[in-house]
């Protein structure tokens, strides 16, 4: 749902460097709210250099000087849930005794299902069909095949 908006929304280059920044505040988010160690300095200085090269990506975008933050209003969205969801998703998988190493895995993707169901239902997704006409998506254009 929020990986198929943000990729239609933002421009095409930027859908693989909006998750680089989740490390950061996953382990900033771990620390306060798990009770483990703040990443040592030299892996926060990785994490923050990560950071300037994505802030250096948005601030030399066109998208970005034509429309402002509002051209990465479903990253920041989906930057958001993505560190909730996995410190949270650490925390309930840290409580529950899963015997193999595909258990969390599994139990994670299980208690996702539900969400993306309810989700799913309120974008009306049932009702529009599986890739109905997949040219169609994110705007692109029709193509004619010549024969």
């Amino acid at each position: 749902q929020f990986t198929s908006r943000m990729r239609c929304a933002c421009a095409s280059s930027c859908a693989p460097r909006y998750p680089h920044q989740t490390p950061l505040a996953v382990s900033m988010l771990e620390a306060m709210f798990l009770g483990r160690h703040y990443p040592n300095a030299r892996s926060s200085v990785a994490l923050v250099v990560i950071c300037i090269g994505a802030a250096g990506y948005v601030w030399s975008d066109k998208e970005f000087e034509n429309i402002g933050i509002m051209a990465y209003f479903w990253p920041i969205i989906y930057f958001f849930i993505i560190a909730f969801e996995m410190t949270y998703g650490k925390k309930i998988v840290s409580t529950v005794s899963l015997g193999t190493l595909s258990g969390p895995v599994l139990y994670t993707n299980l208690l996702s299902v539900p969400a993306m169901f309810v989700l799913a239902s309120l974008d009306s997704e049932p009702t529009k069909g599986l890739l109905e006409n997949p040219s169609q998506q994110c705007g692109a254009p029709n193509r004619i095949e010549s024969k």
